[in-house]
């Protein structure tokens, strides 16, 4: 790289982050009993480089296949939650600990740590978010209770951390779901997805509901998909669930898709274009963006995704390698795409590799990563600016979340 054109990236990057002070959050949640790896913050500077400030949850020694139970003592990260409105992120480690950790984005560090509460044989099963009346930001989760009658039990924590934990604590009844929010997983390498919670679409009448104490019980939502839309698909997922937008995938047995979106501010269905790819893409969601990571079916014509040379190949601290979705049979071809809620637009960004994601998107910027560098561009209503080299550090590797410190 050639003198101008390094002061020209070192340009770049202090322009798009000048306003304020860019981190990233490093590492990969457990799902379906697995471990997850360590986390931990970083600061990216304006000259380039990538630097650890605090480590959240330490990580278990795993093979190179990141599937070796704990030698260390150490659970791993159980699940990431971000709540871009509260501006606060929460990780919990895993069994047996199950402590959660609240980083304030204004201070980019922990600011209240309590380990939640659970008895003798109870596991934790989900967590999610939610802002109930009179209550505020909170935590909430629910256990499976080994006991003769296996029963679910829900728990929630104040995110506050104003609140000590003793007095954050608070038991919860399975409708309490019904306020639960997410705002989805952007895909990536990252060998697990933190799990969110199950929905289903009552196919006589269109209403989407979460299921609470097992199969069984069933907290009815306040949304109805018009039958028109839901005809001819059996199942049903959705993807985020925030303030501004529900994005629901229905599917069926022979991989048809179709992906629709409910517009909360009109309380309107809208239908997301085909060319988000042939498979169910991955989604977050950043305020009236929701973010979308091309999936395409792994065949004889398409074997590979992009840019597989540029993966993580074994485990490290923060990744568990890519062995996890080489199995899925998925191919990765490096499109992302960011649909405006308002505006029903579509703008893609072409990465041409497969480990791709988008991070954030705020005050008119939208941060990426692709394989070991993180970009930055401006996004208008017109589209995506030229996008600009911010880092090229193996970190980027294993980070999949980000905000802006102000």
């Amino acid at each position: 790289m050639t003198i101008h054109r390094t002061l020209l990236v070192l340009f770049g990057a202090t322009a798009q982050i000048a306003w304020g002070q860019l981190y990233l959050l490093g590492g990969a949640a457990g799902a379906d009993g697995g471990l997850g790896t360590a986390a931990a913050l970083f600061q990216v500077g304006s000259d380039g480089t990538v630097k650890r400030t605090v480590t959240l949850v330490e990580g278990p020694v795993l093979d190179e296949r990141g599937r070796m139970p704990p030698l260390n003592g150490k659970s791993g990260l159980f699940w990431i939650g971000i709540a871009y409105e509260w501006r606060k992120l929460v990780v919990i480690s895993g069994f047996p600990e199950y402590a959660a950790t609240v980083v304030d984005f204004d201070k980019a560090l922990p600011v209240k740590r309590c380990n939640l509460p659970h008895n003798s044989g109870t596991a934790l099963f989900r967590a999610w978010f939610a802002e109930p009346p009179g209550r505020g930001p909170t935590l909430e989760w629910s256990g499976f209770t080994d006991n003769e009658h296996g029963s679910f039990v829900f728990q929630g924590m104040a995110v506050d951390p104003g609140v000590p934990c003793e007095e954050s604590m608070r038991a919860l009844k399975g409708d309490d779901m019904r306020l639960a929010f997410t705002h989805g997983w952007g895909g990536g390498l990252s060998a697990y997805a933190s799990p969110h919670l199950d929905f289903g679409l009552d196919q006589t009448n269109g209403t989407l509901f979460h299921l609470d104490d097992g199969p069984a019980t069933r907290t009815v939502l306040g949304y109805q998909v018009p039958a028109e839309l839901q005809q001819g698909f059996r199942g049903s997922a959705v993807g985020v669930d925030d303030s501004h937008a529900l994005e629901l995938c229905l599917f069926d047995d022979n991989g048809a898709y179709r992906d629709l979106i409910f517009r909360k501010s009109d309380k309107t269905w809208h239908v997301l274009p085909a060319t988000l790819g042939p498979r169910p893409p991955y989604s977050r969601s950043f305020g009236r963006y929701v973010a979308f990571t091309e999936v395409q079916p792994k065949t004889a014509q398409n074997p590979r995704s992009a840019g597989q040379e540029e993966w993580r190949r074994s485990s490290s601290e923060m990744n568990a390698g890519s062995w996890a979705i080489e199995e899925t049979g998925r191919v990765y071809p490096g499109n992302l795409y960011i649909y405006d809620v308002d505006t029903e637009r579509v703008f893609p960004i072409r990465t041409k590799q497969g480990d791709s994601e988008v991070l954030l998107i705020e005050n008119g910027t939208v941060y990426w990563r692709a394989a070991r560098r993180l970009y930055s561009a401006p996004l208008t209503d017109s589209g995506i600016g030229e996008p600009r080299l911010l880092v090229n550090d193996e970190t980027i590797l294993d980070t999949h979340y980000a905000f802006l410190k102000r």
